[in-house]
């Protein structure tokens, strides 16, 4: 990643040094550098929009935010696409589960409503079926702008990082994004993840601290300060320039959100980052009632009472999807699907 933004820093470079000053042209010099960047904003606001959304979307503020995706889904390279956000408000209702329930004898509208639920987009799910299900994808929209000389590029390209807010469904990609762009660049991040198992079981009690590092099948040897969580939380520490950060988190794992973390140690490397607590949003999973597999007794500490008070960031707490009963309808409807696909069985004549 270094030696990425090492070229990065070449080729801007070089793009200074050889960018025409344009001075036959009346936008760059009758038009003063405050005004070209107001037309630009304008500029992404009415032509960087998605027209066909689908119904189970909003809008919104939704013009002005891209999901960052990583088509590499393995190795070590790196292929970033951009797919528009439909989703206005992240921390708005999940209605999902409600949808789960209306379907009930409707096998196919069960079955769509329990992987929408399930997906790791999770409430980003119209947004991942707007990337999925568009099978040519169009010219990006701020091509046209880009390509139409090195000094427009320069001036686009940060109104872009200032202007837009930037959403990702994984740590990877995300630490890998906001590492490769250095302040001041990066002012808005929208996070939505779901973390797998494996990195909350890191943030464990005070007295399992000595605990044999923790491995995954692709990762091995990770620890509390070494993990793809705290690597992004630190990436996010070095951004001092953000203007906004919203970040919604849960697991990957059926058994309740309060019976998995232990908050204030999954969520102190955040205390680093430098966002104006009104504009710093976590949202969280709601907790359970206290003594049914919660408490200080048995090392689970959430955030609460003057530890939320201290909190850096606002948090706000939402009902969590019953991941079980959305596994089990799905099964079920699968199983319904594939006798009815495979039709009446026939015995052979007697």
């Amino acid at each position: 990643m270094m030696e990425q933004r090492v070229e990065d820093s070449a080729l801007a470079t070089r793009l200074a040094a050889t960018a025409n000053p344009q001075l036959s042209s009346s936008f760059f010099s009758v038009l003063p550098a405050e005004i070209r960047r107001m037309i630009y904003v304008e500029y992404w606001r009415h032509n960087c929009l998605y027209e066909d959304a689908g119904e189970h979307t909003s809008t919104g503020d939704s013009t002005h935010k891209y999901h960052i995706i990583n088509k590499v889904r393995f190795g070590s390279t790196v292929r970033y696409t951009h797919s528009p956000c439909v989703v206005s408000d992240q921390n708005s209702h999940d209605f999902r589960m409600g949808r789960l329930d209306l379907a009930r004898g409707q096998d196919s509208e069960v079955h769509t409503w329990a992987r929408r639920i399930e997906t790791d987009w999770a409430v980003h799910w119209p947004c991942e079926e707007l990337y999925k299900n568009t099978t040519r994808r169009p010219q990006s929209t701020f091509m046209p702008a880009l390509l139409t000389c090195k000094l427009m590029y320069r001036e686009c390209i940060e109104s872009i990082y200032e202007n837009l807010t930037f959403v990702f469904t994984d740590t990877t990609t995300a630490e890998s994004f906001i590492d490769l762009h250095p302040p001041p660049t990066l002012r808005s991040l929208e996070l939505c993840i779901r973390l797998p198992v494996f990195l909350t079981e890191l943030y464990c009690p005070p007295s399992f601290q000595h605990h044999p590092r923790v491995s995954s099948p692709d990762h091995p040897g990770f620890d509390a300060h070494d993990n793809p969580w705290a690597t992004l939380c630190n990436a996010l520490a070095h951004r001092i320039t953000l203007r906004r950060l919203n970040i919604w988190l849960d697991i990957q794992n059926l058994r309740a959100w309060d019976e998995r973390v232990w908050e204030r140690r999954l969520l102190k490397p955040l205390a680093a980052v430098s966002v104006p607590r009104e504009c710093f949003t976590l949202a969280l999973p709601e907790l359970g009632p206290l003594g049914k597999g919660r408490g200080e007794k048995n090392g689970r500490t959430y955030l609460e009472g003057e530890y939320l008070d201290r909190a850096p960031f606002e948090v706000k707490r939402a009902p969590r999807p019953n991941y079980t009963e959305a596994y089990l309808a799905r099964m079920l409807a699968n199983t319904t699907l594939l006798t009815i696909d495979a039709g009446p069985a026939h015995g052979g004549a007697t």
